[in-house]
């Protein structure tokens, strides 16, 4: 079975925005792997980015009403990941969604953040490792 990618709010607002540098990669990405799971700090970010779009909005709550984004992280028991998180890599800085989505690969290592973020490579998982990323290239 294929592990479903975690997913982060830039591909997601390539996505909705056909000018995006990256929009035919996000396209790209998310036709192939059409199931992603997320966190609502992502959907927060997405929805302020998007904000006064209503077509892109739509696009957002039809993606979620056909469960093909899904979230299922729960900050309350990783908070303490996610607030420590936070604090080791104050130089980057890391967000709080960030924070979230690293949670979220501690606990379904194999699946793989779709991201056009290339901070995630130098963010380390409890055991040293990075996560799996799907980026576009050169990022």
């Amino acid at each position: 079975m294929i592990p479903t990618p975690i997913l982060d709010a830039g591909p997601l607002i390539a996505l909705l925005d056909k000018r995006d540098k990256y929009y035919s990669w996000a396209l790209g990405e998310l036709s192939n792997h059409p199931a992603t799971i997320t966190c609502e700090a992502v959907l927060t970010e997405v929805v302020y980015r998007i904000r006064g779009h209503r077509p892109a909005f739509d696009s957002i709550t039809s993606l979620i009403a056909k469960g093909l984004i899904r979230c299922t992280f729960n900050f309350q028991p990783n908070s303490s990941y996610v607030l420590d998180a936070m604090k080791t890599y104050e130089n980057v800085p890391m967000d709080f969604a960030d924070a979230c989505l690293m949670a979220m690969s501690e606990q379904n290592p194999d699946s793989p953040i779709i991201t056009i973020d290339g901070d995630f490579r130098i963010y380390r998982r409890n055991n040293g490792s990075i996560p799996s990323l799907i980026v576009p290239p050169g990022v």
